[in-house]
């Protein structure tokens, strides 16, 4: 099947680069933060963002849950922000190691640290526990129906069960991992990082199979609801589009095609089933509208 891909707004403000993105479905708000430590609501319908809170040091991941925005500094500080009020309801140092992630199920909020722990904390901001999972750094955790997947620099991608007990761990990697992501409708996990490749890891498998993606680091990949369509997104400065299940690109999303990025793409995030929002070292947001051809 052949796609359009079409370029709806960009959002520009932030003043360095974008490192992370998180998404309201309800209000239809998206938050971006990055290197210079603002968080910035903007509609999907308009071109100007409102800044909602300014932090100190460099923001490496973000979660919206419940009207509260969870941001994850370098130097290992969790700031819960209000997102209606706008104002800083409390700040949690946990560590002095970068939060690379923030993942939250009903009941806890897990984030992954650049020392190699798993932090999880309750909803009434508490540290509840803190698993030790490697020596180096925790860069994405991914919570399924039956336990967490998570990749780091070891490099490595381990899958636990609920309770923590570790199933299997794939160690079959060149470098990093810094990406993640898992496919429930039909129980695959997919994992990419520095050496570009995409990884594809199904149970009791140690001989993973590769797909060679990009030029450079593929720093984040996400799936549409029905997971029919994948994204990978990388330092090559480019976003690309995926049949995964059959292992064929539709789409390389770049400068020249598409008025795509400029500089590394860190972050995707769909918003729908057609449409996603993107964020870069070029300092920008950029959204896209992908349908397709009859």
């Amino acid at each position: 099947m052949n796609f359009k891909v079409v370029k709806i707004r960009d959002f520009v403000g932030h003043r360095q680069s974008v490192y992370c993105l998180c998404f309201d479905p309800l209000n239809r708000h998206i938050y971006s933060s990055g290197g210079d430590g603002m968080l910035v609501r903007w509609k999907t319908d308009e071109d100007d963002g409102l800044l909602i809170a300014k932090n100190d040091s460099a923001i490496f991941s973000i979660l919206y849950h419940d009207d509260k925005i969870f941001a994850g500094s370098n130097n290992g500080e969790i700031i819960v922000i209000d997102a209606v009020n706008h104002q800083i309801i409390t700040k949690l140092k946990l560590n002095n190691h970068p939060i690379y992630d923030i993942q939250n199920d009903s009941n806890k909020i897990y984030i992954a640290t650049g020392d190699g722990q798993i932090i999880s904390l309750n909803y009434d901001y508490q540290i509840e526990s803190a698993l030790k999972i490697s020596n180096k750094s925790i860069r994405k955790l991914s919570i399924t129906p039956n336990g967490f997947i998570i990749a780091g620099s070891e490099p490595a991608v381990w899958k636990f069960d609920k309770n923590w007990l570790l199933i299997q761990k794939w160690v079959n990697f060149n470098s990093s991992v810094f990406s993640l992501l898992y496919l429930d409708s039909i129980n695959m996990i997919l994992s990419g990082g520095r050496d570009a490749l995409i990884y594809f890891h199904t149970d009791n498998d140690i001989n993973n199979e590769t797909i060679k993606a990009h030029l450079l680091h593929i720093n984040d990949m996400q799936a549409n609801h029905n997971e029919n369509l994948i994204l990978t997104a990388s330092m090559d400065k480019t976003i690309k589009l995926w049949d995964i299940r059959n292992r064929v690109l539709l789409k390389v999303i770049d400068k020249e095609k598409y008025d795509g990025h400029t500089s590394s793409v860190n972050k995707i995030i769909w918003i729908n089933e057609n449409t996603f929002i993107s964020c870069s070292d070029d300092r920008t947001l950029k959204c896209f509208e992908v349908n397709p051809i009859e």
